[in-house]
């Protein structure tokens, strides 16, 4: 009988380091496993998000560049004298003056476009309905003063207005380039003389040049950058699927980020708004594919765990065997 109790009194001993043991091999297993997880798992998320961010400014900066190069250029032409000249004209001016002013202010418009190849054309329209362009032409008699790209730059002439896609205007261009392929931009001229207006200036910029800047940024494997008007229209956006489905009414959160689930994923949407274009910039990214690194790691952690678990457990037994049995 007492060798029994003795022989009990062991066991109780071997249980207890058992215990011991198991509950210091598997508090830092879990700790590590669930809180590693966790931190890594919002660490690549917020990497991921500022990744994105510092893409979307970039893009932004590149878009602005283009569009303020187009705003010097109208600023030169309003300025250049033979511009002026034939803004001045009315409609009773003498034939001969009006083809001289036509074929100068033509000669003008012919420099920029080859020197700047991303412009598809330059229009300059007066408020007599006189206009003038080195590869734009009207496509019927309606007044080209009756457009709303011309209405909203005399009306604004301070102002320079931007137009996305303009479908539907008067004008055709006598390039490969249709108006779903360009983006125009408008600003109206002012007499240095008389303060008066006198008409607007109209360029087109190939959808090319901002197609660039857009493909040249890479959101991991699916990601993809596109951009808005401020109508809530493309301007451009790469063949994907899930553009379409992202509602102009998810971007107004003050944070400029949110997170949705499209089509039984969740994406997190990041933009920018651009002060000087009213265009926004808009990264979309699919948060599972990020999170899955994290997913792998979990796998590797469980797995190493395990394996941890299993050498520990077994050093257990022969501490505690070693320890317990004298």
């Amino acid at each position: 009988m007492g060798s029994f109790w003795k022989l009990l009194k062991i066991e109780n001993i071997r249980s207890k380091l058992l215990l011991y043991f198991f509950t210091l091999i598997l508090l830092p297993i879990v700790t590590l496993g669930v809180l590693g997880n966790v931190i890594y798992s919002t660490s690549i998320e917020e990497q991921a998000n500022v990744h994105t961010g510092q893409m979307i400014e970039q893009v932004t900066r590149n878009v602005e560049f283009y569009i303020h190069d187009m705003e010097n250029i109208i600023y030169y032409l309003s300025n250049d004298p033979e511009v002026i000249g034939f803004l001045r004209l009315t409609s009773e001016e003498k034939q001969d003056e009006t083809e001289g002013f036509h074929n100068k202010v033509q000669g003008i418009l012919k420099t920029y476009t080859d020197i700047h190849p991303e412009i598809a054309g330059i229009l300059v329209v007066n408020e007599h309905n006189l206009y003038t362009s080195n590869v734009m032409q009207r496509i019927s008699r309606d007044p080209l003063t009756e457009e709303i790209w011309y209405k909203r730059a005399l009306a604004s002439p301070k102002t320079m207005q931007l137009f996305s896609k303009p479908i539907g205007r008067n004008i055709k261009i006598n390039l490969d380039d249709g108006a779903d392929e360009v983006v125009s931009i408008t600003k109206a001229v002012i007499d240095p003389v008389t303060g008066k207006r006198l008409g607007v200036i109209l360029i087109d910029l190939k959808l090319d040049k901002i197609k660039e800047v857009i493909e040249a940024v890479t959101l991991g494997k699916n990601g993809f950058l596109y951009l808005m008007d401020g109508n809530g229209g493309i301007v451009y956006a790469p063949v994907n699927p899930i553009v379409y489905r992202v509602k102009n009414e998810w971007l107004t959160d003050s944070a400029n980020s949110i997170v949705k689930k499209i089509q039984d994923s969740d994406f997190q949407i990041i933009y920018k708004e651009s002060a000087y274009t009213n265009w926004k910039t808009i990264g979309v990214f699919s948060l599972n594919e990020t999170l899955k690194e994290v997913t792998n790691l979990r796998h590797y952690s469980i797995l190493i765990g395990l394996i941890t678990l299993v050498l520990a457990v077994a050093a257990a037994f022969f501490f505690t065997a070693s320890i317990a049995k004298p």
